[in-house]
């Protein structure tokens, strides 16, 4: 019997499987805490010199001031005498201590460890390494091909609980770099968790699953604002984002091992009993003996070089990786720009955080009723000229106002469901032998180049409009490269690397048709499937229940 079947006879999607859903979105929720938190305590309020409340030294406004005025005749006069700050008797000094202005969190890491003028870069250093300790985070994670879903998601936890407390306990920003990667390297671990619920959960439900599991992520984005507003100092702000580390307990008690993986490495007996779980809990009677053999369709792996050694499939790999690496270049960039919507930061963080949801419902909806290409496209270019606009649009005026906020508001959302559609759209390019090669790779260079995003951002002190533009025109320019590749909406997807080859931009239907003829003959001839082009790519796997060894035995599970 095949796992598929299996998956459906056991309830498809039932209460188990809810549990592993709700316990494994869980894990995105905190991922995005630690993202965008650390985003808001990084948030640089206005300041002005502590020294101006000190005799001689000339008052200053919340202006983000890096020296102040200080009068050379200073003696016992009155601060308050105009004559003291006339211009023959002032010297400027170098501000040494600075009070910043109580607009946002009381205290944020940027007040705590005074990280402006001379020191203004830290608060970038802190982000782009976070940034990093996500990527390395990213190899990390794929441990989990080795020793286990469930095994990496509770290593990643652990990982997760100390490296969320150790922030608050570290003395200096210096300290604090280090523990920011540390930080960094369990966050990627949400991928995991859902890659095992498509492992545990039939195939029709997984598109629902995929989608509703980001709007997790959407909600975490938006309690942001209120677990800032109710922490008001960061300490304390970090240990309230503990409490959602929780979700390691529910992954500990409620989610299983992956059959599938279980049954990759031969430990049958342990996924007959993971199978008799899920169906108990789902309100079934299921036992592993009522079957002959489980059949897994195991997914072909080829050496990523491939990727490169044909013509069309290196361009075709190019494209995806680069166009993949810039959505991820200003989707960061934007998220973590806490102004980039509205001055006031709260609501800026809540609404980026509720405008995701519309955008990932509208990647899902085009890209299932129009297509892969062409909306990616369009919305990649309106959401690059929305980008651009932004800082050029002056709000001294209500209505003016009002378009800035509605061209950062299109810009965002359609940026953010171009990125997901692309999600779908570069997978589906490469070859199944390849696939997991390739996704992976882009995810790495993207990881690795999200570093710059801060980075980027902080060219805002250079020139205002700076980040937008760059974030804007690299949209642009690179989704006019996704034209180049083929439509894959109602296409069987590539097998091998000779089939993407043949898979290109205009020779869709011929290249559909072709492939369902081969599928016919596999069907008809499938007692000799070695005489086919791409047999050994679609062979199954036994590695089950009542499967004849090598001796012609068979092995059975027992009763649980």
């Amino acid at each position: 019997m095949e796992y598929e079947k299996i998956l459906t006879q056991i309830g498809g999607f039932g209460r188990a499987q809810l549990m592993v859903f709700l316990s494994l979105s869980m894990t995105s929720v905190k991922a995005v805490l630690d993202l965008q938190l650390l985003a808001l305590m990084l948030h640089v309020s206005p300041f002005r010199c502590a020294q101006q409340n000190s005799s001689g030294y000339e008052p200053q406004g919340f202006d983000s001031h890096c020296t102040i005025s200080r009068s050379s005749e200073a003696g016992n006069a009155s601060s308050a005498d105009p004559s003291l700050y006339s211009a023959g008797n002032m010297t400027e000094e170098a501000c040494t201590e600075f009070e910043f202005e109580n607009d946002f969190i009381r205290l944020t890491m940027v007040k705590d460890f005074q990280l402006v003028c001379a020191r203004d870069i830290y608060p970038t250093i802190l982000m782009s390494v976070y940034f990093f300790g996500d990527a390395c985070g990213m190899l990390f994670a794929t441990l989990g091909d080795r020793i286990g879903r469930r095994t990496i998601l509770l290593v990643c936890g652990c990982v997760d609980i100390v490296t969320t407390v150790l922030p608050v306990f570290t003395p200096t920003v210096e300290w604090q770099i280090g523990a920011r990667f540390l930080k960094g390297l369990a966050s990627p671990v949400y991928y995991q968790g859902l890659l095992l619920v498509e492992e545990l959960t039939a195939a029709k439900h997984r598109a629902m699953l995929g989608n509703l599991y980001w709007l997790l992520w959407c909600i975490g984005y938006s309690l942001c604002s209120l677990i800032a507003y109710l922490g008001q100092e960061w300490r304390i702000i970090q240990l309230i984002s503990l409490a959602f580390s929780s979700s390691y307990i529910l992954v500990y008690f409620l989610v299983p091992e992956s059959p599938r993986w279980l049954l990759l490495k031969g430990r049958t007996k342990e996924a007959g009993r993971v199978f008799e779980k899920m169906a108990r809990w789902n309100g079934i009677r299921w036992r592993t003996n009522k079957f002959d053999k489980i059949v897994i369709e195991e997914t072909p792996t080829g050496r990523t070089l491939e990727l490169f050694t044909y013509p069309i499939m290196r361009r075709k790999t190019l494209i995806i990786v680069f166009v993949m690496l810039v959505y991820s270049l200003a989707y960061y960039g934007l998220t973590i720009d806490t102004t980039f919507i509205i001055d006031d930061v709260y609501i800026n963080t809540a609404v980026s955080g509720v405008l995701e949801i519309p955008a990932y419902l509208l990647a899902w909806q085009v890209s299932e009723r129009i297509g892969r290409r062409t909306p990616t496209v369009a919305m990649s270019i309106v959401a690059g000229v929305a980008i651009i606009a932004v800082p050029f649009i002056p709000q001294e005026q209500q209505y003016l106002f009002a378009i800035k906020v509605a061209m950062a508001l299109i810009g965002k959302c359609l940026l953010t469901a171009a990125y997901s559609a692309m999600d779908i759209y570069g997978a589906e390019n490469f070859p199944t032998s390849l696939r997991n090669n390739g996704v992976f790779l882009s995810a790495v260079v993207a990881g690795f180049l999200s570093v710059i995003s801060p980075v980027i951002n902080y060219l805002s002190t250079v020139a205002e409009w700076l980040p937008a533009v760059v974030f804007g025109g690299l949209t642009i320019v690179s989704v006019l490269s996704v034209l180049w590749l083929p439509e894959t909406k109602d296409m069987p997807l590539p097998d091998t690397v000779e089939d993407a080859e043949k898979f290109v931009r205009g020779n869709e239907l011929n290249w559909r048709a072709e492939h369902e003829e081969r599928e016919r003959q596999v069907v008809d001839n499938f007692t000799e499937p070695e005489d086919l082009a791409a047999s050994e790519m679609r062979r199954p796997r036994y590695g089950s229940i009542g499967v004849e060894n090598g001796s012609g035995n068979e092995q059975q599970f027992p009763s649980v």
